[in-house]
Parts: C-alpha cells; sequence; structure tokens
C-alpha cells in the first residue's frame, strides 16, 4: 500500500500537478458559469416583470402602443 505523505513524489510529480492545475481551472470555470446563471435568472426575472405590466396594461387598461407619428412629447419648465 502507498500513502500519500506529502513527501517528494518521484516521478508522480508532474502528472499531479497537471490535474491540480486543471482543477483549479474547472474551478474557475465553474465559478463563471454560476455567476452567468445567476445573471441569467436575474434578466428572465426582470424581463418576466416586464411582460406582465404590458399584459396588464393591455388586457387590463386597454393600453396600447402608440405609432411614433402620433406620438406627441410634453416638456415641463
Amino acid at each position: 500500500m502507498h500513502y500519500f505523505d506529502g513527501g517528494d513524489r518521484g516521478n508522480h510529480g508532474a502528472p499531479y500537478r497537471l490535474l491540480t492545475a486543471q482543477r483549479e481551472q474547472l474551478v474557475l470555470e465553474r465559478d463563471a458559469l454560476d455567476i452567468e446563471w445567476r445573471n441569467l435568472i436575474l434578466e428572465e426575472n426582470a424581463l418576466g416583470d416586464h411582460s406582465r405590466v404590458e399584459r396588464i396594461a393591455t388586457e387590463k387598461l386597454q393600453m396600447q402602443h402608440v405609432d411614433p407619428s402620433q406620438e406627441n412629447i410634453v416638456v415641463q419648465k
């Protein structure tokens, strides 16, 4: 039986370092994907809120989109 005691690994050091580096890279990628996932969830929620507001405006308040040529902008001074 072989036990790892933290000492010299002989010829096994290079593969161990490679695996450690790969693991670190995978951890970084996982963290980046986790952040991206959270941002996508936030975006989905924001878009869902907008869709809900638009649906209520059109269904309950009978609001509709205005053609830009018919739009009047009022500026208060």
